[in-house]
């Protein structure tokens, strides 16, 4: 997938109990697969979640931005008082991406730099005003993108192979 295709978001979510004698018990699995038109306005254009809740569905057609918890929350009100670990996942999306404009504006690749991406000050973390992310869009037109060779990381190679992508709640 190149990045000016559809952006393709996989997430896995459990909800672990750890009993008194210090041995985790899985109480629930979720997992969410969402398609997104980038460049057609950040549609969300496909949705497929284990478990499969009908209902979600009407959250295809929708922007992955503002606004997109409160649909959650109105489609599937059970899911977010309880902190489900599919609530994380789908509400994660707006956030992932946002996170994923950053990339598309910074790659470099012809053409893709001018997508009109432009990182919303205070939105983030990442974003704060003031900050290196924000003062380096403001005076040069893009990020700071650290380049450090592979030898700085050590053990990075080992720790990403055995990462496994997880959402918990306590």
């Amino acid at each position: 997938m190149g990045m000016t295709e559809t952006l393709e978001l996989v997430g896995n979510s459990r909800d672990l109990y750890t009993d008194s004698a210090g041995v985790g018990h899985l109480l629930e699995s979720t997992t969410m697969d969402a398609s997104i038109d980038f460049f057609g306005g950040r549609e969300l254009t496909a949705l497929h979640t284990t478990p499969e809740l009908e209902s979600l569905q009407q959250l295809v057609g929708s922007v992955a931005a503002s606004g997109f918890r409160a649909k959650i929350k109105a489609l599937v009100p059970q899911l977010h008082h309880g902190r489900d670990p599919l609530f994380v996942l789908l509400d994660d999306i707006p956030v992932a991406t946002l996170i994923s404009g950053h990339a598309v504006g910074t790659s470099g690749i012809s053409g893709i730099g001018k997508s009109g991406y432009v990182p919303v000050a205070d939105q983030c973390a990442e974003f704060v005003s003031g900050d290196l992310l924000m003062n380096s869009f403001d005076q040069q037109g893009s990020s700071v993108t650290p380049r450090l060779p592979p030898e700085s990381f050590p053990g990075r190679n080992a720790r990403a192979q055995s990462r496994v992508p997880v959402a918990s709640r306590a």
